[in-house]
């Protein structure tokens, strides 16, 4: 079954985008949850041009960038068919910046992109973290089919809607400039989530099927991230051994994030889409869970110039209780 974890709705997945949803396995999917969970991004590439790239002497794989968010999540029924779930993550952005072969382009990187340490007068990246825009979504159990004593199979099928609340840092630094607004914990604006959530169960074979899509608003600096829909599918398979349950499981995740936009105008090096396969496993022991889970990207469209994703890691624990 599912917990559905929203967590990266306000932590970049790629420098664009920060839309995603977890799927994890849930065996106590009607019991009442809380739980940590820690994701990790790796990220090569930049925003600035391969002229520019080229002028500063530097190779475009030499800049590299880590996304880290520390989520606390939970699941609560106020009645059988009415789940709501929500989402409080930390965020730590990291860019990490290549030195360049000659003081002029040293300057003009400096002056470009990035900060330099007072201390060594080096060239130090760029570092973003906080509390993050939390989540509060509501689903609502459109139908639930049982597995019976002749009839092993076994359905359910839950949609609802949920609102993510500004609450995190999204004010931008003197002197920064707009393409490190996707590395800020917060966005500014009251964002609408649509959410369906499809669970079918064949004896020990399962599959989780999740659809969902954020609707965007301007913030008060009249800056708008662009509309992100998320698509996934998960098939899991269990395995008991005493009191534990294993669930092995695998996807594809697929992802899209339409261009921000400042006032009517598009922002350039912004935008995505993107296919994920990735694998995982959830242990479960009688109300303790621990997940672990990696995805990498297999088709990956990019608009102009930005960070790719090279993998991605999460792992957590929850807490089951009634």
């Amino acid at each position: 079954m599912v917990v559905c974890l929203l967590s990266l709705l306000t932590a970049n997945v790629y420098a664009c985008d920060f839309c995603n949803c977890y799927l994890g396995l849930n065996p106590q999917t009607k019991k009442n949850i809380i739980g940590l969970r820690y994701h990790y991004s790796a990220f090569t590439g930049t925003h600035l041009s391969d002229d520019e790239i080229r002028s500063l002497f530097l190779n475009k794989n030499k800049f590299t960038e880590t996304h880290t968010t520390v989520e606390l999540h939970g699941q609560w029924y106020p009645v059988q068919r009415l789940q709501v779930l929500f989402s409080i993550p930390y965020i730590y952005n990291v860019e990490n910046v290549p030195s360049s072969s000659g003081g002029n382009a040293q300057a003009r990187l400096t002056n470009i992109a990035h900060n330099v340490d007072p201390g060594t007068q080096q060239l130090s990246g760029s570092t973003h973290k906080g509390i993050s825009d939390p989540v509060l979504l509501a689903h609502y159990q459109l139908f639930n089919r049982h597995a019976t004593d002749s009839d092993s199979f076994a359905q359910r099928l839950m949609a609802g809607a949920g609102i993510k609340i500004p609450l995190g840092k999204y004010h931008l630094d003197p002197g920064s400039e707009v393409a490190e607004r996707v590395h800020l914990p917060g966005t500014g604006s009251w964002d609408l989530l649509l959410s369906t959530v499809y669970m079918a169960k064949l004896n020990r074979l399962g599959l989780n099927v999740n659809v969902s899509y954020l609707l965007t608003t301007v913030n008060n600096e009249s800056y708008e991230f662009g509309n992100r829909f998320n698509a996934t599918m998960l098939l899991y398979y269990q395995l008991n051994a005493k009191e534990f349950s294993f669930f092995p499981n695998a996807g594809i995740f697929y992802e899209s994030a339409a261009k921000n936009k400042s006032g009517s105008a598009d922002i350039d090096n912004t935008g995505v889409h993107v296919f994920c396969a990735g694998g995982g496993l959830d242990i479960y022991y009688r109300k303790f869970a621990l997940n672990m889970a990696a995805q990498i990207p297999v088709m990956l469209e990019l608009n102009e110039n930005q960070p790719h994703n090279d993998y991605r890691l999460s792992a957590g624990v929850l807490f089951a209780f009634n």
